[in-house]
């Protein structure tokens, strides 16, 4: 090919290329840009998540409202990290049916039935359940937790025991205090 001919050819694609970027590419006026419900209030929590040999710490944004402590057990359950996508989690496969917390602290987190049908080592278990209790800590108006399985704390859903729970880690004894490590007190 001559040295004339591929000149003219390059230019053509050249100027094909520009032509059709300046008309070819532009948006459609008649498509509407996406609508994106934010949530007026918005605040940063602590996700602990259990990797089965320890608990990873993420931050996420939640909606800053009466759902807020529900949420965010949600999106630890959801086992979905954002920074640690790479890492095994350990977390049962269930919904918060509901959060209550009365006017003495005590958080009251009812499950669905799926919870009881968690199965991990020994190990997992109680990490699992340390990743609940940590992720609850941030909320300073909770000061005791309970578990109830689909709004009942003892007896038992669709032949699991309640009580026993997640064998290794039982229901007995509940309500658990929530402790906080205190700052230390500095001598003048």
């Amino acid at each position: 090919m001559s040295t004339k001919r591929t000149a003219s050819l390059l230019i053509s694609i050249i100027m094909l290329l520009l032509v059709g970027g300046t008309f070819g590419c532009t948006g459609s006026s008649d498509v509407p840009p996406p609508k994106i419900a934010l949530p007026d209030k918005t605040r940063s929590i602590s996700v602990f998540y259990a990797t089965g040999n320890t608990l990873v710490e993420e931050r996420h944004i939640v909606a800053d409202d009466k759902e807020v402590i529900r949420t965010t057990l949600n999106e630890l359950l959801a086992a979905r990290p954002k920074d640690n996508a790479n890492i095994a989690i350990v977390q049962p496969e269930c919904e918060i049916l509901a959060v209550k917390v009365n006017s003495k602290g005590m958080a009251t987190i009812d499950f669905s039935r799926e919870v009881l049908d968690f199965e991990a080592t020994k190990k997992e278990k109680v990490l699992a359940y340390a990743a609940i209790i940590e992720t609850l800590k941030q909320f300073e108006n909770i000061k005791s937790v309970k578990f109830m399985v689909e709004g009942r704390d003892n007896g038992s859903v669709a032949g699991n025991d309640i009580h026993e729970f997640w064998g290794d880690v039982s229901l007995i004894g509940q309500p658990w205090a929530i402790e906080r490590k205190q700052a230390p007190v500095t001598q003048s």
